[in-house]
């Protein structure tokens, strides 16, 4: 229970006053948190199917006794928080607690509204971010609580290759594989196509473990098959639902999108296209995501899926070898740390570090402007891209103990960011 009263604070709000929260949290119970707000069009459509589909499952489903929903409001004042909430046939956070609001947007990566999304009524853990389309989907709640697949469940089956049909598990184990997903009627995709093949061709000569699949957003058949044509790799049959399930699982959202896996179908990038073009040749093969990563053309998109730390060198030498110094085993170290610590009480964050070497400087230059930072190195940045943040280490004098102290404040929350010139923040439509 304290994992959810630390979530949600010691009481939330039903229409007949508080509620002790440990009412709503247990063992086996499933919580549901609704991000929303009267002011957004979108929530206003969807809260009326929510309604309809919360009453239905509470009173027919077999676990509908195991559910509740708290309204997480992004409202603009608690009279029309007040009048919104009336529709609601569930619990709300406290209106006053913005803190905890925040905290919860953050938390869970909500990135605009209206969102649905549920965890665990014991741990508070995420079950799923994508309650929205789980209930659309599902409305009788088969899958409830929609615990997210293994993504060797999401594979299992049947793959096309040119002569035939194999097993999955008979091709793809043990093997360093990419999600290829791409389509025919997108010019960038045949071309970036052309590309992978010369890379997967190159390194089936040298006999390594590497197998792509291709899932298809064609719209058709005929033209699913004719571009499959091209490709000496494995294939999902055409239509098949496990494309959606991959593309919903990876959060994939545009094409041509390669998705790298290790053996253990452990992720290596989500964002392989750039790793290919990089690497044609898979000379770095198998792609080893490192503790520290140079700041280049393809570690760039790290900046957008967690919080970085970066120091920037200005390309000079000396100050190079001092970050690699500095940061590499503080940045093993999180790692470590970071990792160990998931599905507890105190879960870290994913963090990235980066520095930056000789080929970074035209990717610093964009960060600093972007992020509007000074003029010196070396300079330790904290870039929190997805919550629109950023911390400036005020000092050029780099230690260790500096660093450490840096990741320290930040494991305790205690750095004080500044909101980047563009903040939006969380409550966008959707």
């Amino acid at each position: 229970m304290h994992g959810i009263a630390d979530l949600l604070g010691d009481t939330v709000i039903s229409h007949s006053g508080s509620v002790d929260t440990s009412t709503i949290a247990g063992e086996g119970r499933v919580i549901g948190l609704y991000f929303s707000a009267h002011w957004c069009p979108p929530c206003r459509a969807f809260t009326p199917q929510l309604v309809d589909w919360y009453n239905t499952f509470k009173a027919q489903a077999a676990r509908g006794k195991d559910l509740d929903i708290v309204f997480v409001s992004s409202d603009k004042d608690e009279q029309t928080f007040l009048e919104y909430f009336k529709e609601m046939p569930w619990y709300s956070l406290h209106f006053a607690e913005r803190d905890k609001k925040d905290q919860l947007s953050k938390k869970f990566k909500v990135q605009g509204i209206p969102t649905l999304v549920f965890i665990d009524g014991t741990t508070g853990k995420l079950i799923t971010s994508d309650g929205r389309n789980c209930i659309v989907e599902d409305p009788k709640g088969v899958d409830f609580p929609w615990y997210p697949k293994q993504l060797s469940e999401i594979l299992c089956g049947k793959l096309v290759k040119q002569d035939g049909e194999v097993s999955c598990s008979e091709t793809l184990d043990r093997k360093v594989k990419g999600l290829y997903f791409s389509a025919h009627w997108c010019p960038p995709c045949r071309s970036f196509t052309e590309t992978l093949i010369k890379t997967y061709t190159a390194l089936h000569k040298r006999q390594l473990n590497f197998e792509v699949v291709f899932v298809s957003v064609d719209r058709s058949k005929e033209s699913y098959l004719e571009y499959y044509k091209s490709m000496p790799w494995l294939a999902l049959p055409f239509g098949d639902e496990r494309g959606h399930q991959l593309t919903r699982h990876f959060g994939v959202q545009g094409i041509p999108a390669l998705v790298l896996l290790d053996e253990k179908n452990d992720l290596i990038t989500s964002t392989g296209r750039t790793v290919i073009a990089r690497d044609p040749e898979g000379q770095e093969f198998p792609w080893p995501t490192k503790p520290l990563q140079e700041l280049n053309e393809v570690t760039a998109n790290l900046l957008n899926e967690a919080t970085c730390f970066v120091m920037f060198t200005d390309g000079d030498d000396k100050l190079i070898r001092e970050a690699e110094l500095l940061l590499q085993d503080v940045a093993q170290a999180y790692k470590t740390e970071q990792k160990s610590s998931i599905g507890s009480a105190h879960e870290l964050p994913p963090v990235n570090f980066l520095y930056e070497g000789i080929e970074g400087e035209e990717i610093a230059g964009l960060i600093h402007n972007f992020a509007q930072l000074e003029d010196f190195s070396p300079q330790l940045v904290v870039l929190d891209v997805p919550n629109e943040r950023v911390y400036c280490h005020p000092s050029d004098k780099m230690s260790t103990d500096v660093v450490e102290r840096l990741i320290a404040d930040f494991k305790a929350d205690k750095l004080r960011f500044r909101k980047l010139r563009h903040y939006s923040g969380t409550d966008v439509c959707k």
